[in-house]
């Protein structure tokens, strides 16, 4: 046993509160990572729609480069 054990309701008491701990610790990763999916959806779709936008608008076949360059200089403005 370790040498902090006072009594069982102790021991069970610190475990407890060491579970929890890790548990809001797995609980925060796992909200940031649904966050995470969710952003890169919403960029995905945007990029998706923008594509098509472009081709459009430009009707040439660099469009999807051209609006590749647009979003790497966006990039590299920030």
């Amino acid at each position: 046993m370790a040498s902090f054990f006072v009594d069982q309701n102790t021991f069970i008491l610190i475990n407890k509160k060491v579970c929890d701990s890790q548990l809001r610790d797995k609980a925060a990763v796992e909200i940031q990572a649904t966050c995470n999916l969710e952003v890169a959806e919403v960029i995905r779709d945007f990029y998706e729609a923008m594509k098509l936008r472009f081709t459009d608008v430009l009707e040439s076949k660099h469009s999807v480069a051209a609006l590749d360059y647009l979003i790497y200089l966006a990039g590299v403005q920030q």
